[in-house]
């Protein structure tokens, strides 16, 4: 294995582990895009005017990339 490899696969497996996982009934806005058969920019707008309304809650959570783990919004119908 060379030095470069070994080294890529320390970060991936380091991203991975500061990972959050999905809770049960949330989906982020592509999922919902998918769900709607909308854009994914529409089906965030309208995610985020559901969040105002009370119909949809929010919750960030801790995604990993390639490169980073950033915080992606994820949204869920209030029952």
């Amino acid at each position: 294995m060379k030095a470069n490899d070994l080294l890529k696969r320390i970060q991936y497996e380091s991203l991975q582990k500061l990972e959050e996982p999905v809770p049960a009934g949330f989906q982020n806005a592509e999922g919902w895009a998918k769900a709607w058969n909308r854009s994914p920019n529409t089906a965030l707008c309208m995610c985020k005017r559901a969040v105002k309304f009370g119909i949809m809650k929010m919750q960030k959570i801790r995604r990993a990339n390639s490169v980073s783990v950033r915080q992606v919004a994820y949204f869920a119908e209030v029952k």
